[in-house]
């Protein structure tokens, strides 16, 4: 409403730039946001969130190596590669670790999982959820992929089941 009110008023409004381009953009200048851009599409993969994963590494290949150049490095059509890291897209297992296997090497970056136990008021054995399933009491695994230089997520909780 704003916008239409200035420009009838003919006051230029200035356009600012889109979420993708601002991402593009530091993405192709700093090292460390594309180390921390990969490790956070791993880490969601590893949440369970693979729509997000997908997004950020759609997000990564075009800022950096470009899904020709990704293609080129890994042997598979671009044309297919688009349609896996699609929100509808399912990569295979050997796919998506040889996108990430590229990312890295281009990246310079050498991912690894770490995992550890949380325990807070541990109780032993099991209790009942809310659905009736069984589960394990006060337990909480963590896991992040770190960089050997640094870390750029923090630890996804999760209940093991």
């Amino acid at each position: 409403m704003l916008g239409g009110l200035q420009a009838a008023q003919g006051v230029n409004v200035a356009l600012t730039r889109t979420f993708k381009e601002t991402i593009t953009r530091r993405a192709r200048r700093d090292p460390r946001f594309r180390e921390a851009l990969l490790t956070e599409a791993v880490d969601a993969y590893l949440g369970g969130d693979a729509a997000e994963g997908k997004a950020i590494l759609r997000d990564l290949v075009n800022s950096t190596i470009g899904f020709e150049g990704l293609a080129a490095e890994i042997g598979t059509p671009s044309k297919s590669l688009h349609r896996m890291l699609s929100p509808r897209g399912n990569p295979s297992t050997d796919n998506f670790f040889r996108i990430i296997g590229a990312l890295q090497r281009r990246n310079r970056v050498r991912l690894r999982v770490t995992a550890a136990t949380a325990a807070r008021n541990v109780t032993r054995g099991f209790s009942r959820g809310s659905k009736g399933r069984a589960q394990a009491s006060g337990r909480a695994a963590a896991s992040t992929w770190r960089t050997p230089r640094n870390s750029f997520s923090q630890p996804r909780k999760r209940r093991i089941p």
